[in-house]
């Protein structure tokens, strides 16, 4: 084998070249023997405004950055006896990958320490070269340029616990506050700086959320609304002023016979509010992704008595849209129209018009508990169950299939605990957790893809010393995502996975 005494750095025959012909969730094919010199990725030009100072003199009064362009990039390979991949198009747009590796088989997906994807591709040009020569015996080429929607770098991952002194399990973790540039609206801000969980209230005490506003750095616990021996299942957050967002969050059963109520708060968990949802008796919230917001006026909520909610107002208000067939564990909506809700018992049912009408289709697994659910667009969904099973359909449910994927070594079983919550960045990028057994212990995994669905890597390696357990999990972006659950160490397990 070929070494390469490079340091830190790459040589061009350390990368490889990938293609997904059928698009997302299809087999990746290896394109061996093809050079890629370089890609193009155009940030948007800025433009320079003056005025003149009292000498006289140009000074910079606005500088503002136009759009980025189209991501671009050229593909050259030989002129072989057989047709190329890249021949066989047909004008079709697909994902290309780039990945850059010092180990590892070039032609295995996974064998990569830097990638890119280069998300829908287009051939804008192809050409050939050294066709017919009189006196050279120069290798025939083809080039194909092509033109990207955008492109996402992604790099391995890997856990970090996050400390925290939360006594009870987390059931949801959720992301407040977007990223943005230092400037006239604040300081600078990464994404995922601000966060909170959704615990179980520890006996005869009032349940907490926990809150980090450093990216998981340090935790702070502060009081939620409900009273002891509530527990809080699922949060959703949401701007609602310039400066504001507002945090909602939902409780199980309540002490006595009340009505289902929720909680909101405008100051990062300080001080809260009570709202009464709906007047069923006792009714209640059983799962972390069973409320969703898109934003301040368009609010889902899904209950354990079948019931779906949604608020129009920031969440001050609560009106009944539909009562599905079984208890609600997760809602998921790509716009105001379009969603997907999955519960117990098999039970999957969509919306087009914002949950006006639900209508049922048979789900993949008959008589499971399907636990979390994505809907990347209107024909392709993903699911997830209590036997720890993916399912996915590319036909709004008409069919189902199951994506399998490796455990890493040591895993026993995945004995009916749950593959627990998805959340997806895009039709390529998704993460989800699992509960499985180790040695007859519980713990938990985490897994990403990079190229939809079609391959799937966990990001937990060595990180088995202890019973971590996951009931959530939220995407920051390709590289970035957290993680709670259950006890580790007989506090909360609070994590994050990055490059």
């Amino acid at each position: 084998m070929t070494t390469y005494d490079t340091g830190e750095n790459f040589v061009g025959p350390q990368g490889s070249l990938w293609v997904q012909p059928h698009g997302p969730n299809t087999i990746p094919r290896w394109l061996g023997c093809h050079d890629v010199p370089d890609v193009t990725d155009p940030k948007g030009d800025v433009t320079r405004r003056h005025c003149v100072d009292r000498n006289g003199n140009f000074y910079v009064k606005l500088r503002a950055q136009g759009p980025g362009g189209e991501v671009t990039s050229s593909i050259v390979t030989y002129s072989a006896k057989t047709a190329d991949w890249l021949e066989k198009q047909r004008g079709c747009k697909m994902p290309v990958y780039i990945h850059q590796g010092e180990c590892g088989a070039r032609d295995l997906f996974t064998s990569y320490e830097r990638g890119q994807i280069l998300a829908w591709a287009i051939i804008t040009s192809e050409g050939e070269t050294g066709l017919v020569m009189r006196e050279t015996a120069d290798a025939a080429e083809m080039s194909f340029d092509i033109s990207a929607k955008y492109r996402e770098k992604y790099w391995p991952l890997v856990l970090t616990a996050l400390v925290t002194a939360e006594a009870a399990a987390a059931n949801d973790i959720v992301v407040s506050h977007a990223a943005r540039c230092w400037g006239g609206c604040g300081s600078a801000l990464d994404s995922c700086e601000t966060l909170f969980t959704c615990n179980d209230a520890v006996a005869l005490a009032i349940a907490n959320i926990d809150t980090t506003v450093d990216g998981g750095t340090n935790w702070v616990q502060q009081v939620g609304p409900f009273i002891a021996d509530e527990n809080i299942i699922s949060g959703v957050a949401f701007p609602i002023a310039m400066n504001t967002w507002r945090w909602i969050v939902v409780r199980d059963t309540d002490i006595g016979v009340a009505p289902l109520e929720i909680g909101y708060s405008d100051d990062l968990g300080v001080t809260w509010n009570l709202v009464v949802v709906g007047a069923v008796a006792n009714e209640a919230a059983q799962w972390g992704g069973c409320m969703f917001a898109l934003d301040s006026r368009h609010i889902w909520l899904g209950t354990a008595s079948n019931n779906i909610y949604l608020s129009a107002d920031g969440g001050l208000t609560w009106a009944l849209q539909d009562t599905i067939t079984s208890p609600i564990n997760m809602i998921h909506f790509i716009d105001e129209n379009y969603g997907l809700v999955v519960g117990d018992a098999n039970d999957v049912e969509y919306t087009e018009d914002g949950g006006v009408h639900w209508a049922a289709v048979v789900g993949p697994s008959a008589g499971d508990n399907l636990m979390c659910c994505a809907v990347i667009d209107k024909n392709h969904w993903w699911v997830g169950n209590v036997e720890g099973e993916l399912w996915y359909t590319n036909d709004q449910g008409a069919n189902w299939a199951q994506r399998l994927f490796d455990l890493p070594a040591g895993v026993v079983v995945i004995a009916a605990m749950g593959l627990n919550d998805m959340d997806w960045i895009d039709e390529f990028c998704g993460h989800f957790v699992i509960r499985c057994t180790i040695g007859g212990a519980d713990h938990g995994l985490i897994y990403r893809t990079v190229d939809g669905g079609y391959t799937w890597q966990h990001e937990v390696s060595g990180a088995f010393a202890a019973a971590e357990t996951y009931n959530a999990i939220v995407a920051c972006d390709y590289n970035k995502a957290y993680t709670a659950g259950g006890l580790t160490a007989a506090v909360a397990t609070i994590d994050t996975v990055a490059p």
